[in-house]
């Protein structure tokens, strides 16, 4: 197929890979199931990482709410005992 040729083919076609010829073996039943098994773990391995990523992003907004709750409990504290009237 000439440059001119590739050119010219409708744009539906692009990507589409011919059928395989009698010297290409079609892939087997056992060719699908492990590529299928592969893409599978794969799947897998980027699921299982960003659950983890979400724990620890949980993980961190939980320990930056403590900090903040014990910061404003302890700034109330403070402002009460500034308001309080000096015993004398």
């Amino acid at each position: 197929m000439t440059s001119d040729e590739k050119e010219a083919q409708p744009a539906s076609q692009e990507g589409v890979t011919a059928a395989p010829t009698a010297s290409q073996a079609a892939p087997t039943t056992d060719d699908l199931a492990t590529q299928i098994q592969r893409t599978h773990d794969q799947i897998v391995a980027a699921l299982t990482t960003s659950y983890q990523e979400v724990e620890e992003a949980m993980r961190i907004a939980e320990e930056a709410v403590t900090i903040a709750v014990h910061g404003a409990t302890k700034a109330v504290g403070m402002a009460q005992q500034a308001t309080k009237k000096p015993d004398d």
